[in-house]
């Protein structure tokens, strides 16, 4: 598509960042799902999508983006 941009960074995977399931007491045949958007881009509808998934897939983690520092908290 003339125009068109196609934002992507290649991030490594997270064990190269040091993290490994175990820390965060995910099962190593856990499947991790990711929502790596702000928090306020997950609608009711959206959450509701998650959560049908997250019944079909016992096995299956959602893991979302850690909140910025600049970020306002959104958890009291």
């Amino acid at each position: 598509m003339q125009g068109c941009v196609y934002p992507y960074r290649h991030i490594p995977p997270a064990a190269e960042h040091g993290y490994d399931r175990s820390k965060f007491g995910l099962p190593e045949n856990a499947l991790t799902l990711g929502a790596f958007v702000t928090l306020l881009k997950l609608s009711t509808r959206c959450l509701a999508i998650w959560r049908s998934v997250l019944e079909r897939l016992p096995m299956a983690y959602l893991v979302f983006s850690p909140l910025s520092a600049e970020a306002p908290s959104l958890i009291t």
